[in-house]
């Protein structure tokens, strides 16, 4: 190869170089932040709820996961009335799908831990567990607990 072959070839690398270069800044530029209208609109459109801080402790007491759950134990709530008895079921990030059938197990709101991992798995359930906070109660078959659990 020339002398003149090679650096055509180097200036072809040096232009490109350059080409990528500014359409990689271009597209830095356009990517604008979400205003919060725009944020709750693509929350809602993949079946998520933003909480305010001040609004969490309001909404834990609801039967929807809590965005944002700190506490990593599970506790029994007050039982109703009028209702079955109901346990609010913590699930924090990195418990597997045994850990938490132990629990429902050791709280009586499921007979058997095996069935609901087997539930579980052969529905492609275990993998799509979401971190939040449940109630849960006595009177759940396996389906409706874990449709509660995952999304």
């Amino acid at each position: 190869m020339s002398r003149s072959t090679i650096r055509g070839i180097a200036l072809g690398f040096l232009a490109a170089a350059f080409l990528t270069m500014a359409m990689h800044v271009d597209s830095e530029k356009k990517e604008k932040p979400l205003s919060l209208e725009q944020l709750q609109e693509q929350s809602s459109k993949r079946g998520y709820t933003l909480v305010k801080e001040k609004e969490e402790s309001k909404q834990a007491s609801h039967t929807s996961p809590v965005s944002n759950p700190v506490p990593k134990q599970a506790k029994k709530t007050d039982q109703a009335v009028t209702g079955p008895p109901s346990y609010t079921l913590t699930i924090s990030s990195g418990m597997s799908s045994e850990e938490i059938a132990d629990i429902l197990k050791k709280e009586q709101i499921i007979q058997d831990p095996s069935a609901f991992i087997h539930y579980l798995e052969s529905n492609g359930l275990s993998s799509r567990i979401q971190i939040g906070t449940y109630i849960l109660t006595k009177d759940m078959n396996l389906q409706q607990i874990a449709k509660t659990i995952s999304k």
